[in-house]
């Protein structure tokens, strides 16, 4: 589902630019030194450290005991973003919004029972985040920090028996970038984002009988670096 948004918004969003500028004014080298503007673009990247654990919690219905996990997660992370900028001498403040997805988890035999495999999968993840960065010329250098929301996935199985729980956790995210101008409406970059997420996942829901069993207390912290191409519609 996130897909086929992610796609069908930048369809959208090219046509609009396209409206915008035309193929000759897009490529032209960079003359005008001003980040304000609304923009919109593509990113692509991967994890490059980062950790998943998920502690249970029974709600008094057997099995107490059930099967916990902690290791480190890795995985790629794609998508789209949209935002503006106002700049004012070198000083550039701006919001952005990006939606992505991508195969962020990790599997391992579970930490107290090695029979179960204790796997995480985190598909989708939004964020809005607040942008302060200082510009020299044609470079902007910025941190940025706000609201992230991730869609988790967690399974425990040996086989025959499953427990799953799905939910939308929320946390934050931080970090900082470049971008470098390299036509009047067309910039490359690259950024880091720390996230951070430490939420309930519930129902816990055994598979034998469809009930829940009670919920996981999720903590997931990653780093991500990715790449950056970004469309200037001023």
């Amino acid at each position: 589902m996130m897909r086929h948004r992610i796609l069908a918004a930048g369809a959208v969003l090219l046509a609009v630019a396209s409206s915008s500028a035309n193929a000759q004014d897009l490529w032209s080298p960079p003359t005008a030194n001003s980040w304000t503007g609304f923009y919109i673009g593509g990113s692509a990247g991967g994890v490059v450290d980062g950790s998943a654990h998920w502690d249970y919690t029974s709600n008094g219905i057997p099995p107490i005991n059930l099967p916990q996990f902690g290791d480190d997660l890795s995985g790629g992370l794609y998508g789209g973003y949209v935002g503006y900028n106002h700049q004012w001498g070198q000083i550039v403040l701006g919001i952005e919004g990006d939606l992505g997805t991508g195969d962020i988890g990790g599997s391992e035999p579970c930490e107290n029972t090695a029979l179960f495999t204790c796997t995480t999968d985190i598909d989708d993840i939004y964020a809005i985040r607040g942008r302060l960065g200082w510009a020299f010329d044609h470079v902007l250098i910025y941190g940025t920090a706000g609201w992230a929301r991730a869609d988790v996935s967690l399974v425990a199985t040996n086989g025959a028996i499953s427990f799953t729980g799905q939910d939308d956790v929320d946390g934050y995210v931080a970090g900082g970038g470049a971008e470098l101008k390299i036509a009047n409406h067309m910039s490359i970059g690259v950024e880091a984002l720390y996230y951070n997420f430490d939420e309930t996942i519930a129902p816990w829901i055994d598979s034998r009988t469809g009930l829940s069993v009670g919920q996981q207390n999720f903590e997931a912290d990653f780093t991500v670096v990715r790449g950056r191409l970004t469309l200037h519609l001023n």
